[in-house]
């Protein structure tokens, strides 16, 4: 979790949700690495469809533990629309 590649994203590329908000795709990839335990968590592509003319929606399932300060929280699979 936390890679990818980024000639599939836009320049603009933006997340938003409640607890954060982030401007562009390697600063929204870092955080990612830096939230997801890299040898505990996984990200597998459930679906994929083009959604509109210019987006595409994607389903995941991840799974695996979170970093939330000294905190390492276990996470159960869990699926996310993006």
């Amino acid at each position: 979790t936390g890679r990818g590649l980024p000639e599939y994203f836009s320049d603009d590329f933006a997340f938003t949700d409640p607890q954060v908000s982030i401007v562009g795709f390697e600063e929204y990839c870092r955080g990612v690495r830096r939230l997801f335990g890299q040898d505990e968590s996984s990200c597998e592509l459930v679906c994929c469809s083009v959604t509109a003319s210019d987006a595409i929606t994607v389903l995941w399932r991840n799974s695996g533990r979170v970093n939330i300060g000294s905190f390492r929280i276990e996470l159960k699979p869990y699926l996310v629309t993006t």
